[in-house]
């Protein structure tokens, strides 16, 4: 047995205490073939990372899911909670999308309890080369495409309006003018069609302004209309006199 000498000073002089020395634990599995082990001595993946508090067991790998179905060429590191008992219900993986390592970045959540591992399909938020951000979609068509509803407490758009309307030189179109349009196109003069709302979606700054500028026109119609009956009061007012 391996012993610790501790020499203690004494009134009548020196004595030994002899203290069996404790083995040390092994936390970490570094071999020179196989996984990497931080925090466990029995790695389930290339790299595996176990962090224990209050007994909520977290463990992180790297996993190549190149060759996986549906999955291409991608790696990413994925996560376990031991409380939900199984791997890979969220992961953060980068998908090869050429010879040069240029990919998305995706990141997923597998809410399925029958399915044990996520595949692309459980993307949640897709960010890629090119900059556009996706959320519930793995092909963002703008800078940030989201498909489904968005909630928030305020949105702020830079867009044009239609002050231009009370300028000198706007057109404002006659009533009748308004009508015929109506007759033969089914929408109101410069309005998209519900076709191309259906293909391209709406603005919500364009449609504002659209929006306002109606508003707009009909004021200055509604102006010229009262000047018009104020004449024609007028003109019946000296009628009768």
């Amino acid at each position: 047995m391996k012993t610790t000498h501790i020499k203690l000073l004494a009134v009548t002089g020196l004595f030994t205490l002899t203290v069996p020395a404790l083995p040390a634990q092994q936390t970490n599995t570094l071999p020179l073939i196989g996984n990497v082990g931080i925090g466990t001595t029995n790695p389930a993946a290339p790299l595996h990372v176990q962090v224990n508090n209050l007994g909520l067991n977290i463990v992180a790998g790297f996993r190549n899911l190149c060759g996986d179905k549906d999955e291409g060429n991608a790696v990413g590191i994925g996560f376990l909670n031991e409380r939900c008992g199984s791997w890979w219900k969220a992961a953060i993986v980068h998908e090869c999308t050429d010879d040069y390592g240029i990919g998305a970045l995706r990141f997923l959540v597998n809410a399925n309890d029958s399915d044990d591992t996520v595949t692309l399909a459980d993307a949640r938020m897709s960010i890629l080369p090119n900059g556009h951000v996706g959320i519930g979609t793995l092909n963002p068509s703008h800078l940030l495409t989201v498909n489904g509803a968005i909630r928030a407490k305020e949105i702020i758009i830079n867009t044009g309006w239609a002050d231009d309307v009370f300028s000198s030189g706007y057109k404002l179109l006659s009533l009748a003018e308004t009508e015929s349009y109506i007759k033969k196109s089914g929408r109101l003069p410069g309005i998209p069609s519900a076709k191309e709302v259906e293909e391209r979606g709406v603005s919500v700054g364009e449609s504002q302004s659209l929006l306002l500028r109606k508003i707009e026109e009909l004021t200055l119609h509604m102006i010229q209309m009262e000047k018009r009956v104020a004449e024609l009061e007028a003109e019946n007012a000296a009628l009768k006199k």
